[in-house]
């Protein structure tokens, strides 16, 4: 169903993820968006995520939004691509803020919402949701997302 690997990106490209939460941002409906076109994005992070989990692939899109509170996700699949990567990256995200993502089309698997966690997962048949969090978090829950196909 999905993989989970904390402190996933060595502490310098972690902080490079949270640099990149400070600016350039479009508003998408309740969220805050900016697409990862940079060859940073889709190469050299698709070549790390991929060895990571021992697996090969190639880029179908990235991405990095931030939820505001309250913001309206709903339960969805990810389509034109066989996996989805998802970085938390708040560096400073408490666990009861909660804030991580339910899988399944019951919601009955959670993932929690941790500083530097990837979660792989293949998308076909795949529901999921971004938590609602907690009004303590007082900013954005951020993350970046890699659609990506599998090589074989």
């Amino acid at each position: 169903m999905y993989k989970v690997l904390d402190n996933f990106f060595p502490p310098h490209v972690f902080q490079h993820f949270i640099d990149m939460t400070i600016y350039n941002w479009k508003v998408l409906n309740d969220i805050i968006h900016k697409d990862l076109t940079d060859d940073f994005y889709t190469k050299e992070c698709v070549t790390y995520i991929g060895g990571r989990f021992g697996k090969k692939f190639e880029i179908y899109r990235s991405a990095m939004h931030g939820l505001a509170l309250n913001s309206r996700c709903m339960i969805h699949q990810d389509v034109n691509s066989t996996h989805t990567a998802l970085l938390y990256i708040n560096p400073n995200w408490k666990k009861p803020w909660n804030g991580g993502t339910f899988f399944g089309s019951d919601c009955d698997n959670y993932v929690q919402f941790r500083p530097n966690r990837m979660v792989l997962f293949a998308t076909e048949g795949l529901d999921h949701i971004g938590s609602s969090f907690s009004a303590e978090a007082r900013e954005f829950r951020f993350q970046a997302i890699w659609h990506l196909n599998e090589v074989k």
